[in-house]
């Protein structure tokens, strides 16, 4: 069943607030948004009964490309320790009805990645991934052809310590058009919760481990 919460959440309901108004000034930039399809790659391994292979599928990769130049000259950081990326990706299936929980289209996914260590620069990389079973489940059984054809749009809003340094558009959509949208959570990956984890491991900043249990 899918959950959908309240847009009183922290993640959906965040506001691009006047603050947001003078990211012209701020150091990190959002330059660009990328959406493909990648195949499940493939590792060679000694494991389990010979032959057991899977269907290699296409999964939804969106690669977010972002600059930080810090500001306070040879005194500035040059690393900076958390820096969080909030998705909203609305998938272009605006016929589609959950029988479970009564949810109907277009559907809004959400997420976020916490990125750590980040290193002052131009042209940096961050991702995140959506399983081609979870279009399924929004796209009636059915896979889209393309990637392009499954999202119709994605935001990405940076924050730092809880305020918004950073937005882009993929398809120049207004600030905060989420908030008219229930949000789905659970289904925007990060690369290490995917096969795609120990790919191209440097070329994109590494993520901030996550607590777990009391730790």
């Amino acid at each position: 069943m899918v959950k959908t919460l309240l847009p009183a959440i922290v993640l959906t309901a965040l506001t691009l607030s006047p603050a947001l108004a003078q990211l012209g000034q701020s150091d990190i930039k959002v330059t660009d948004i990328s959406v493909s399809y990648a195949t499940t790659p493939e590792f060679s391994y000694q494991y389990g009964p010979k032959g057991k292979r899977s269907k290699n599928r296409d999964w939804v990769e969106i690669e977010v490309g972002f600059d930080w130049q810090p500001k306070g000259g040879p005194q500035a950081p040059k690393f900076l320790d958390e820096l969080t990326f909030n998705y909203y990706i609305l998938l272009n299936n605006p016929a589609f009805q959950d029988p479970a929980g009564g949810v109907k289209g277009p559907s809004l996914l959400v997420g976020k990645s916490v990125l750590t260590a980040i290193s002052a620069g131009k042209g940096l990389k961050t991702v995140v991934y959506i399983n081609p079973r979870t279009l399924d489940r929004f796209f009636d059984g059915k896979q889209p052809a393309t990637a392009n054809t499954a999202i119709k749009e994605v935001s990405v809003v940076v924050t730092r310590q809880g305020q918004p340094v950073g937005y882009l558009s993929q398809g120049g959509f207004p600030q905060n058009w989420w908030n008219t949208y229930p949000p789905i959570q659970g289904y925007v990956l990060n690369k290490n919760e995917t096969p795609f984890a120990p790919i191209a491991w440097d070329y994109y900043e590494p993520l901030k481990a996550q607590p777990v249990g009391g730790f």
